[in-house]
């Protein structure tokens, strides 16, 4: 038994070691030359360098990009003379019936040819079989450039993209982002290659396709409670951090941030700064203006009907003063009327600083509106 196991053992071994020596020997082979036609070797094409596309990927793209526009409701010449590198080519707008348009009007785009191709003179350009000045045409109410034109013709496409809710482009035969995108770009790159400036219509398109266009309304009323919450204290310092929070509408935690950062205090004194020198010239404190004094009357209203109300208060105070001065023959709620006596003249102070406080803020509004009314009044 022992010998069989051996020769089984041998012949595993030797099974194993030819066929490693096959997969060496395939593995030696020359390897077989690619086909061949008759003009030479078949090439898979031309390789993109650091991963970037060919020039034949990026002009089919491109030309795909240009096509899938030409579905859409845009106009032609706006269209070609971006494919022709032109987007810097001046646009004249005119109505149907050929005449320069107005801001109102329904206008029509027409490009004007390159400069030595075209053989009208600066002052005047044809249009149909007439004749206008350039000046009628160039409208600055309107895009002046084709690429700050046909991004204004993209915006809408794009705004619809973004308030759809499902399939916009397989279901709504929108325009696809993609390609509102590949235009842009095109658009942007054939600039900077001419060393123009890109237009007003084409940077928004731009933050349109980076959802940065819409400023977040959180931030936008932070930055404004920081600017008032610095005027304030350029004015009043030191304010109480929770009466500031209140009256800038941020919590009391923002306001205590704000305090400790050194751009805040140094914006509070760029604040004093402004008030000093606009003081010496007797432009302080502003002028209200037609909202802000409505404001204040309405504020003043309210005041003086809290101080009625407090006046009315007074009396039921002094007859409660008097009932817990008579004699309980019964000796009933005798615990209650003792509490009672001991808050009265809590109350009574109470009503007498917020008395005192209406008094004070009623008086300061009617000062601040005679003296805004005394400047409004005409010199005579």
């Amino acid at each position: 038994m022992v010998y069989e196991v051996g020769v089984a053992h041998t012949k595993s071994c030797a099974t194993r070691a030819a066929v490693g020596r096959m997969n060496s020997a395939r593995n030696s082979r020359p390897p077989k030359p690619r086909p061949q036609d008759e003009r030479g070797l078949i090439a898979p094409g031309p390789i993109g360098i650091a991963g970037e596309p060919t020039l034949e990927e990026w002009k089919e793209v491109r030309d795909a990009a240009f096509d899938e526009l030409r579905k859409h409701p845009i106009p032609e010449t706006l269209i070609q003379a971006i494919q022709d590198f032109r987007p810097h080519a001046e646009v004249a707008w005119v109505t149907e019936q050929g005449e320069p348009a107005s801001l109102n009007d329904p206008a029509q785009p027409i490009v004007q040819p390159p400069k030595k191709e075209s053989k009208e003179s600066k002052e005047e350009v044809t249009v149909g079989d007439r004749r206008l000045k350039s000046d009628d045409l160039f409208n600055e109410s309107f895009p002046r450039t084709a690429g700050n034109a046909l991004a204004a013709f993209l915006r809408p496409h794009l705004a619809r993209l973004r308030r759809a809710k499902a399939s916009p482009v397989r279901l709504g035969k929108m325009l696809p982002r993609s390609t509102i995108a590949t235009i842009a770009m095109d658009i942007l790159e054939t600039n900077q290659l001419f060393g123009n400036e890109p237009g007003e219509e084409l940077v928004q398109l731009l933050r349109e396709l980076l959802d940065v266009d819409k400023q977040k309304a959180k931030a936008d009323r932070q930055f404004v409670a920081r600017d008032q919450a610095s005027w304030i204290l350029a004015q009043a310092d030191p304010v109480p951090t929770r009466v500031l929070a209140r009256t800038v509408g941020v919590n009391a935690s923002s306001i205590s941030r704000w305090r400790k950062e050194p751009a805040f205090r140094e914006m509070i004194q760029d604040k004093k700064k402004a008030i000093n020198d606009l003081e010496s010239r007797g432009l302080w404190p502003p002028k209200l203006d037609d909202q802000q004094r409505s404001t204040m009357s309405v504020w003043r209203n309210a005041c003086a009907q809290v101080r009625e109300v407090l006046a009315c208060v007074g009396p039921i105070l002094n007859g409660l003063s008097r009932l817990t001065q008579k004699k309980n023959p019964k000796g009933r709620g005798v615990g209650n009327r003792q509490r009672l006596i001991h808050k009265l003249p809590e109350l009574q102070k109470l009503r007498i600083d917020a008395l005192n406080k209406i008094e004070a803020e009623i008086k300061g509004i009617d000062e601040k509106l005679a003296s805004d009314a005394e400047e409004r009044r005409p010199i005579l």
